[in-house]
């Protein structure tokens, strides 16, 4: 009986299955072999990404706070301030006396001319 050549018992189909099956079993056996490895690997790639989130987390906890307790205390500081206004006498600061030095190098404190003038116009 004449068969086509698609049809033909020769073997080499089965010759492919073979090494097909066989990769697949080399494959199987190397995955045995690297599975643990990696997985071993994994844990401690998980592990380390969770131990630098934690500290990352940390960080940005203490910064928060502090900037809350910064805030916090600007503006207590700020609403407990009484209403400053500007000095009059920019020599004195409004307290009636300047520090001199004299010829000799010795400091002396003075009246302020320019509040007495003040003083004497008001």
């Amino acid at each position: 009986m004449c068969r086509p050549p698609c049809c033909n018992d020769s073997g080499s189909g089965s010759g492919f299955a073979v090494g097909a099956i066989a990769v697949l079993l080399i494959g199987a056996a190397v995955i045995n072999k690297v599975r643990p490895a990696l997985a071993e690997a994994t844990k401690v790639a998980i592990e380390a990404l969770r131990i630098g989130l934690i500290v990352t987390l940390a960080a940005i906890t203490c910064a928060a706070v502090t900037w809350i307790i910064i805030r916090v205390i600007r503006w207590r500081i700020h609403r407990h301030q009484p209403k400053q206004t500007a000095p009059t006498c920019p020599a004195c600061d409004d307290s009636g006396e300047v520090l001199w030095t004299s010829r000799d190098g010795e400091l002396k404190l003075t009246g302020c001319a320019g509040c007495q003038t003040t003083r004497q116009a008001g």
